[in-house]
């Protein structure tokens, strides 16, 4: 998980204070953890947070995201398979980066995380999910992730 000051920073960085004098919509929804993404875990009340938060983006059938982490929360076939389901094509790339072409950026914990390149994305009108855990290192070294 990240701290609230790296969630602060991120905050921040990603530009989710509407930015004066754009005409695009800047839409960033951050999660404390990734479980609820997991193929363990992902049930209806899942499935509804994450369909609220695609029809808040007005990403649906015909649209695209990318999965930019190599999280197994959420690179795994559940959840992928439920974007899909809603006619939405996925793309899992850890390392892209460009974000265009993508009507939302599924994003958890990346510790390299392309901080200018999803803040322009979200400024010219992107929309970010980023969820604070890393699903690597377990709960000691996702708290100094």
């Amino acid at each position: 998980m990240l701290s609230l000051a790296r969630y602060r920073s991120l905050i921040g960085a990603l530009g989710i204070v509407g930015v004066a004098g754009t005409a695009e919509a800047q839409r960033v929804v951050a999660s404390h953890d990734e479980w609820f993404t997991g193929a363990c875990c992902f049930g209806v009340n899942e499935k509804r947070f994450v369909n609220n938060t695609l029809g808040w983006f007005g990403v649906g059938t015909g649209g695209s995201a990318l999965i930019y982490t190599s999280n197994g929360f959420l690179t795994n076939t559940v959840f992928t398979g439920y974007l899909t389901s809603l006619g939405i094509s996925v793309t899992i790339n850890a390392a892209a980066a460009s974000f265009a072409g993508f009507d939302a950026v599924f994003s958890s914990g990346n510790t390299g995380l392309n901080a200018p390149g999803l803040t322009s994305y979200v400024q010219g009108g992107g929309n970010v999910v980023y969820i604070g855990g890393t699903g690597t290192g377990g709960a000691g070294g996702e708290a100094a992730n």
